[in-house]
């Protein structure tokens, strides 16, 4: 496609600067199966052409040369096919010789036997194709390539996409045919190709007619019928094709040779493709991913989980590795007598059988260790289960597993550490996968794929966490420490020094940040016996301040707070309204004087008409840039309108 885009480019480019590019161009052709022309044209070839030479190759599965038609140049013309070659070799003479003729438009037909169901490109070999003049000099020439495309479609002939399939069973791939143009089908050739590592054919079953031929090899089967006119105008299914299943995405594939025919026409035909895909197993055998020195020995556990109860009876492990790995054994064998049965190409097979096994597979045990030699040149060498890997029980009964692949790498991790102001800093200390290093300590290498936790560390900032993920490449990882700052403060009741709101054996004084956003709690700290509060470890931003205390208000409020409320009370402001509006309605007025009052004449216990909670806190807005932040606040007691309580923590 970006060849041809490229040539397209060419030909504008001298269409814009006037300049015509001399072009031999293949029609993209859309044709119904069965006897079909497609066009070559030659562009702008003003200069006397007297002999041109084109091969040109397509999928020979799919169509069948018959020769060409429709030739527009006076000459000799020779055509044919080169199946060694796969191409069609055209070649044209001009006559009388030493002549030649211009030519702007079609050159000629090339004629093919279309089976349909598919598309193929046409394309020029262009290091053996050439157009000469009269004096045999080349014309210089621009190709472009074309294709065929089926038109239309009769009808379907379908696999399926299978999920959840178990590994080492055989398994049904229905193939299903139907459509409004096969009325009267009367053969029937199909061809499907699969990966013999992932499938192994065994048969066909449940087959709806009588006499399918089928041969298999080397991932292609072959499935041929003919017989009397059959109605498939309604979806039916042919058969079910038998493949044992090694596992894998395994796709299952219609390939150019498929035909439905009627008569003697080829119906055009829709193939739709199928798969198997395994399905997720509890059981699984895990290839490690290790991380390791260049130039060194290697040990690569395959690490085993979910296996329970099941007593294993057989083990076949097909795994292949990269060439920057040598084999060089086993060990850490889990079963005695586990051998290595194959070894060439960078693919082994380990196998192991004992029937009348008891021992269980535990969760995380090693089953099996590789041992390689891991190349100077380090990097990543991948360490892969092969199709028909198979684990069985001791009556043989497959075990499904989910395989899961590994590698050998040498990977470096490198931190990049700076503060919220993008300052670097030199000294963080860094735990690294559970490991903590020295201060300063940036680099870690050999490492494999995987997930790293880690956490840096510095006094005055806080701790950073995460987790390196290492998947093929070297990891840069940029951390940023926020710098931590210190609030402190002292509450105090009405900003009377002499009466502290704070915290001893008998009563908890609670100061907090919160988010002026949503109003919650940031950061939560204590007051000493003076309300002295400090907050440490607070990042920059913006908060308010709030606190909470269990200190006994029940004398805070008497007679002269229900005078105060009563004259004077629609004029407070501050802490002191929101503690002459105890029913906390319509703003202080003599409502509150009255409940005040009666709360008092009943010996301080309050009405139920008094809503206010017991204590109110300014909230001033504290913005934290540096640690030069300090913030005293006051408090009252509800009721408590002249603000002359004393209170004692």
């Amino acid at each position: 496609m970006l060849k041809k885009i490229l040539q397209l480019i060419v030909v504008l480019f001298f269409t814009a600067t006037g300049v015509m590019a001399q072009t031999v161009q293949i029609e993209n052709a859309t044709r119904a199966p069965g006897d079909i022309l497609v066009q070559v044209d030659m562009l702008n070839y003003t200069d006397d052409v007297a002999a041109i030479t084109l091969n040109i190759g397509f999928d020979s599965d799919l169509m069948d040369f018959t020769g060409i038609s429709g030739t527009t140049l006076t000459g000799s013309w020779v055509a044919n096919y080169n199946s060694t070659l796969n191409q069609v070799m055209i070649s044209y003479t001009a006559t009388p010789t030493g002549t030649g003729y211009p030519i702007n438009g079609k050159l000629l037909d090339l004629m093919f036997f279309y089976k349909g169901g598919f598309s193929t490109d046409l394309t020029f070999f262009e290091s053996t194709c050439e157009i000469a003049d009269k004096n045999l000099a080349p014309i210089p020439s621009t190709y472009i390539n074309g294709s065929v495309t089926q038109l239309g479609s009769d009808g379907t002939v379908s696999m399926a996409d299978l999920t959840d399939q178990t590994i080492g069973n055989t398994l049904l791939m229905p193939v299903t045919i139907g459509g409004g143009g096969f009325g009267a089908v009367d053969a029937i050739t199909l061809k499907i190709i699969y990966d013999p590592l992932q499938l192994s054919y065994s048969g066909l079953t449940n087959t709806l007619l009588s006499g399918f031929v089928a041969s298999a090899g080397s991932g292609v089967l072959t499935l041929t019928w003919t017989g009397a006119a059959q109605d498939f105008t309604v979806l039916s299914t042919l058969f079910d094709v038998q493949f044992v299943y090694y596992g894998g995405v395994a796709a299952v594939e219609f390939a150019p040779g498929c035909e439905i025919a009627s008569g003697l026409s080829w119906l055009p035909t829709t193939y739709v493709d199928g798969s198997f895909t395994p399905r997720t197993e509890v059981a699984s055998l895990t290839i490690s991913d290790i991380g390791a020195t260049p130039g060194t020995a290697v040990q690569v556990p395959i690490v085993a989980s979910g296996f329970g109860s099941s007593e294993l009876g057989a083990i076949t492990l097909h795994i292949s590795y990269d060439d920057s790995l040598i084999f060089t054994g086993i060990s850490n064998a889990f079963f005695t007598g586990m051998l290595v049965t194959g070894n060439s190409n960078n693919q082994i097979t380990i196998e192991w059988s004992n029937q009348n096994n008891t021992t269980l597979l535990a969760d995380d045990a090693v089953l099996v260790n590789l041992n390689f030699n891991y190349a100077a040149g380090g990097g990543e060498a991948n360490v892969v289960f092969d199709p028909a890997s198979l684990i069985q029980s001791t009556n043989l009964v497959n075990i499904p597993v989910t395989y899961v692949d590994g590698s050998v790498a040498s990977f470096t991790v490198t931190f990049t550490v700076t503060d919220d102001f993008a300052t670097p800093i030199a000294d963080a200390v860094i735990t690294f996968d559970g490991t903590t290093y020295g201060a300063g300590v940036y680099v870690f290498n050999n490492l494999g794929n995987g997930t790293y936790p880690y956490s840096v560390a510095k006094a005055g900032y806080l701790t950073a966490t995460g987790n390196v993920v290492i998947a093929g490449a070297d990891v840069t990882e940029p951390v940023v420490l926020m710098t931590l700052y210190s609030v402190s403060g002292q509450i105090t009741y009405m900003g009377d020094n002499a009466r502290p709101v704070g915290t001893d054996g008998t009563s908890t004084t609670t100061v907090y940040l919160k988010n002026p956003a949503d109003s919650t709690v940031a950061y939560t700290t204590g007051t000493d016996a003076s309300g002295n509060y400090t907050f440490t470890d607070v990042l920059n931003g913006t908060y308010f301040l709030d606190a909470s205390t269990d200190i006994d208000a029940t004398l805070s409020y008497d007679l002269t707070d229900a005078f105060v409320i009563f004259g004077i009370g629609g004029t407070l402001t501050g802490l002191q309204a929101l503690a002459a509006d105890v029913n906390v309605a319509d703003g202080v007025d003599v409502t509150d004087a009255f409940i005040v009052w009666g709360s008092w004449s009943g010996g301080n216990i309050k009405v139920p008409a008094w809503i206010a909670q017991d204590w109110f806190f300014e909230n001033p807005v504290v913005i934290v840039t540096s640690n030069l932040v300090g913030e005293d606040f006051s408090a009252i007691c509800s009721g408590d309108a002249n603000g002359d309580f004393v209170p004692i923590p």
